[in-house]
């Protein structure tokens, strides 16, 4: 089936509920058949009872979002990154800890917040496990996109550097990638990723995704 996919970006602005089915049905009468939810940190659950309520959506209130427009016919793809832009993750006290530079310095200079996760923080990954485990538990389509887009400061953190430096930022990248691919499998569904860091990388880095 070819896809065609409009997106709602709920990571940066919370839409009322109300408006997101009233658009989802002019998406599906203007012939698309798949709705991205790009969702970053907007989500509450169990594990981000801390996430203010006037900013993100309940567990419930997501379930509804999804029920409505998986029975207008549109397969319902959630976005959940789990490596770059976590900086609304980050920027919370609870969750700092697990970010990819807390000692250092990154790719601009020195910041209080990377924006992205350390996986090599096994605390970290463990966490977001966790998380994206709860979040797509109300998405019952088979697809679910992990980003990996925009990893600049990827590598930069004490922990990461020296495997940076043995193996290459590229082996490390693919290591993530593969994790969350393991992860999809185990909840079911398909993984989507964005494109764009392979262009950093050399072409054969591309044989060894799953």
């Amino acid at each position: 089936m070819e896809i065609v996919a409009f997106q709602f970006d709920l990571g940066r602005q919370k839409e009322n509920i109300p408006f997101l089915k009233k658009t989802a049905e002019f998406v599906k009468n203007s012939g698309y058949n798949t709705v991205i939810l790009y969702l970053e940190n907007c989500v509450r659950t169990s594990e981000t009872p801390f996430f203010k309520k006037e900013e993100t959506y309940s567990l419930q209130e997501m379930k509804e979002i999804v029920d409505y427009m998986e029975g207008l016919g549109l397969d319902v793809v959630p976005v959940i990154s789990p490596l770059g832009h976590t900086e609304r993750f980050l920027a919370h006290k609870e969750l700092a800890k697990f970010g990819e530079q807390c000692e250092g310095v990154g790719r601009w200079g020195k910041t209080d917040n990377p924006g992205c996760f350390c996986l090599e923080n096994p605390e970290a990954r463990a966490w977001m496990e966790k998380y994206i485990a709860e979040v797509v538990a109300v998405f019952p389509g088979k697809n679910l996109h992990l980003g990996f887009d925009e990893t600049w400061n990827l590598g930069y953190c004490t922990r990461c550097r020296p495997l940076v430096e043995k193996e290459g930022l590229a082996a490390l990248y693919m290591r993530h990638v593969n994790w969350a691919h393991d992860l999809a499998k185990k909840l079911g569904k398909r993984m989507w990723m964005w494109d764009d860091f392979f262009e950093y990388f050399d072409p054969k880095v591309l044989e060894t995704v799953p």
